[in-house]
């Protein structure tokens, strides 16, 4: 056997300009290595088998390199270091000017020239991976052909991208993202995605959310965040807008200045304009609006003034009542109006059931403080109080006789107040507080949550889980979300004006009035909403529901507080039942008569309104039976009469009066009466000179002549026997 050729222990090996010690040189079979001393020499393995570092300015190797040290390119402190004692490159595509480094590889530039549009791909040290911004440096399409690459693409420790499995074109994390181009298909949350596009979890939209197809929700529920109040259009209303409500398409704002009740057409949101105004006396300061009419309390004199509606272009005042005191706060429910008085310490009940004539029927003296807001709700009124601040809950279940069943104290000046389902909501302007009460029993109002809202808020409306907060001395409209009365929180706010005094909500609207002599507008504010064309929900919780067009219910409408039915009327296909009173308002009587429809109606005769009925025949019969303009009058206070027209002519006869001649004729009482206190009224007829009786005697008489007649007849006889007289 050949033995390898012996060198010199110091022998130097010159590569370029760099001397670099060699041990042993060994050549075997035409391959290389290159060893330290030792006794025993290893045949090499590879064309190049290296025992230490290489270092070479240039290193051109068409084969494998194996090192077992560090291989340096162009500089001695710039490495390559395997990892496990090896480094091959496949088909010369890699070259580097190289970075010092340690425990990895960085790259600080990558040619990418073999790419189509050439440029430069980079890692930079923290592992990023990018093009230059080189003119050249884009990367065309299908120029990375993923299929090439292995299935799984790590990103980091959390995220794993696979760019090639079977019925995906990319999936990221198994099913965080999914893209199906065979089904056409995106998953987020899920693998396998059962739609265009198929969401499992939560979804939050910053922008709108545009389906033209079909919206449909599963188990969960469709939130919306309240997005920011933007005012859309207003309207300049002279000279101190003070407060407003809105019903249906129109907006109704006091002016206490001017003493008018204007009437504003909001149903162009961007273009609202006043189309009517009604005189009011006094001072105005607080109304409600139920139907087709307002009511409104004066501040100063103490008037309560009814106000028709009907026509909002001539809106007039059609009643008036005293109620003292100063009045600061009403609401309207059914036949009932509640006043809050700030004077006398009471709430007062009046009956509005004849809008001409309102008439206080009940009142109760709420505490220590002033009321100065109340709501109802149910059969329960709500009042808040100042000096001290008081909450307090009335039973109004009987109007006559309102009974106090709850009391809470807090704040200083409870100056406005909502309420919606179990919770009332108050605001107190000295402690700039939103305080939300639980009133779910109204024996212990307690109070769930509370809420600083800007600097002096005078009022308070609240639509589904939202509550909307005038704060007259920040100068804001304050959207607060109640969804959890326990936690109330600041969801939007808009500056509006320099003194925002009312606000009202209806639909997607708030409606906003600046009592600021130099602004004096109300404004229409877009609190957003959820706009669709068209939804099929199987159950709907709404704070306030205002319907512009048809409302139909397939099943059962149940209205627990009251119904106010405007100028259409209420139709029923079947029967109708009232437990309680139906009142019914003097209006224009009908002029035709439909086939197969009688129409009960109330009409206004004389300055007294009667109960009405016409038949399909046209026939107008007076149900309430007081109607005497054919007679004059009654023949007794308590006279009740008949009445029915037609085109032939009228009729009307005193039914009472007909019933005394009865009594005449036969002798007998058929007619009962007494006083209030109990006691019986007398009957004009006197049962002792009765018809009967005169007919009686007539008869006795009678009865009596003739028997004379006979006596006389036998006399006669008798003289005329003894005369002789034939």
């Amino acid at each position: 056997m050949r033995q390898p050729p012996r060198l010199h222990p110091r022998a130097r090996h010159r590569t370029g300009v760099r001397w670099v010690p060699i041990s042993v040189i060994l050549v075997t079979a035409g391959l290389v290595s290159i060893t330290a001393p030792s006794p025993i020499l290893a045949a090499p393995g590879t064309l190049l088998d290296v025992d230490g570092g290489i270092v070479a300015t240039s290193l051109e190797v068409s084969g494998a390199i194996t090192s077992a040290g560090s291989l340096c390119l162009d500089g001695t402190t710039d490495t390559i270091t395997a990892a496990s004692g090896s480094l091959s490159f496949a088909d010369d595509n890699l070259s580097t000017t190289g970075t010092t480094s340690t425990g990895g590889l960085v790259i600080s530039g990558l040619d990418c020239s073999a790419l189509a549009g050439g440029g430069a791909l980079t890692v930079d040290a923290g592992g990023v991976v990018s093009c230059s911004d080189d003119d050249t440096g884009t990367i065309e399409p299908d120029s990375l052909d993923f299929d090439d690459l292995a299935d799984a693409l790590t990103a980091d420790a959390t995220i794993t991208i696979d760019l090639d499995s079977a019925g995906a074109d990319l999936d990221v994390d198994g099913g965080t993202l999914f893209v199906d181009s065979s089904e056409n298909r995106i998953g987020l949350g899920t693998p396998t995605p059962g739609a265009a596009l198929d969401v499992v979890g939560d979804v939050h939209a910053s922008g709108s959310i545009s389906a033209d197809g079909g919206l449909a929700l599963g188990t969960g529920n469709l939130d919306q965040a309240p997005g920011t109040p933007a005012v859309v259009g207003s309207v300049d209303l002279f000279p101190i807008p003070y407060a407003v409500a809105v019903s249906g398409r129109f907006a109704y704002v006091l002016e206490p200045v001017s003493a008018e009740l204007e009437v504003v057409d909001v149903s162009d949101p961007t273009a609202p304009i006043m189309i009517g105004a009604a005189a009011l006396s006094g001072t105005p300061e607080s109304f409600d609006v139920a139907g087709r009419y307002a009511y409104v309390l004066d501040f100063d004199t103490g008037h309560f003034q009814v106000v028709d509606l009907s026509n909002p272009s001539a809106p007039h005042r059609v009643g008036d009542v005293v109620i003292g005191g100063v009045p600061e706060s009403l609401v309207v429910s059914g036949r009932y109006a509640y006043v809050a008085d700030a004077d006398s310490g009471e709430l007062v009940v009046i009956d509005v059931t004849d809008p001409a004539d309102p008439t206080p029927v009940g009142s109760l003296v709420v505490g220590a403080g002033s009321p100065k807001s109340v709501v109802v709700s149910g059969s329960h009124a709500y009042v808040g109080s100042s000096d001290p601040g008081l909450f307090s809950v009335i039973d109004v279940s009987d109007p006559s006789a309102p009974a106090l069943v709850g009391l809470l104290g807090f704040g200083l000046d409870l100056d406005a107040l909502a309420v919606s389902g179990r919770y009332a909501y108050v605001v107190d302007p000295d402690t700039d507080a939103l305080t939300v009460v639980d009133v779910s029993d109204p024996a212990s109002p307690t109070i769930a949550g509370s809420l600083t809202v800007g600097v002096a808020p005078t009022s308070v409306a609240v639509a589904g889980g939202l509550a909307y907060v005038a704060s007259s001395g920040s100068a804001e409209l304050q959207v607060v979300d109640v969804s959890d009365p326990a936690d109330p929180t600041l969801a939007a706010s808009l500056t509006t004006g320099t003194t925002p005094r009312s606000v009202a909500v209806s639909g997607r609207y708030a409606y906003l009035v600046d009592q600021d002599p130099q602004t004096h507008k109300l404004k229409v504010i877009d609190v957003t909403g959820a706009e669709l064309t068209s939804a099929v929900v199987h159950s709907l919780e709404a704070g306030s529901l205002q319907v512009r067009d048809d409302l139909s219910a397939q099943g059962q409408l149940r209205v627990t507080g009251g119904a106010t039915i405007g100028a259409g009327g209420l139709f029923s296909d079947g029967d109708v039942g009232v437990a309680g009173t139906l009142a019914l308002s003097a209006d224009v009587a009908p002029v035709s008569s439909p086939d197969g429809t009688v129409q009960l109606f109330a009409e206004d005769v004389g300055g007294s309104t009667e109960l009405e009925v016409r038949d399909e025949a046209g026939n107008v019969t007076t149900l309430s039976p007081h109607n005497f303009s054919l007679l004059g009058g009654p023949s007794e206070p308590l006279a009740w009469s008949y009445y029915s027209e037609n085109a032939a002519g009228r009729i009307n006869v005193d039914m009472l009066r007909t019933v005394r001649l009865v009594e005449q004729l036969s002798g007998e009482r058929l007619v009962h009466a007494r006083a209030p206190d109990g006691s019986a009224i007398p009957s004009p007829v006197d049962s002792g000179t009765s018809l009967r009786g005169e007919v009686d005697a007539l008869r006795r008489e009678s009865r009596d002549l003739e028997r004379e007649h006979r006596r006389l007849e036998r006399e006669v006889a008798r003289i005329k026997t003894a005369l002789g007289i034939e």
